[in-house]
């Protein structure tokens, strides 16, 4: 929970002060680029951003082999957007086919429930 909330003070304050990036589409769904400039599908996909890299060193690591360490950069920026592909393709598709604002909705709603439950998946690989 600390990170989303993390996630909303960081990214809220540069998209809407800083104005460094921003979110278009007129059926971007779960979004309103006044008060809320961060798609709420988004949120639940940032957390893969990093544990599926990290999951994927952990395996890697328990190996015990020498070239691991050499293969840790490719892994964490080959393994990075792998996630978003993974739980963002409904939102995507719809978005990129003019799909309406209901469908879109639909779709985001699927991606935040892959998204949710993938974290818990990845959080339940973990150790203790």
């Amino acid at each position: 929970m600390a990170p989303r909330v993390a996630d909303l003070l960081l990214e809220v304050p540069i998209i809407k002060i800083a104005k460094l990036y921003t979110y278009y589409g007129d059926n971007q769904p779960f979004f309103n680029a006044h008060w809320f400039p961060l798609p709420l599908w988004f949120i639940s996909t940032n957390r893969l951003f990093d544990l599926v890299p990290a999951l994927l060193i952990l395996l890697l690591m328990s190996s015990r082999t020498k070239w691991v360490i050499a293969a840790i950069p490719f892994i964490m920026f080959g393994s990075m957007y792998v996630p978003y592909a993974f739980v963002t393709w409904p939102t995507v598709s719809a978005l990129h086919s003019g799909a309406s604002p209901l469908i879109a909705g639909l779709a985001a709603t699927h991606t935040i429930v892959l998204g949710v439950a993938a974290t818990f998946a990845g959080r339940s690989w973990l150790p203790e």
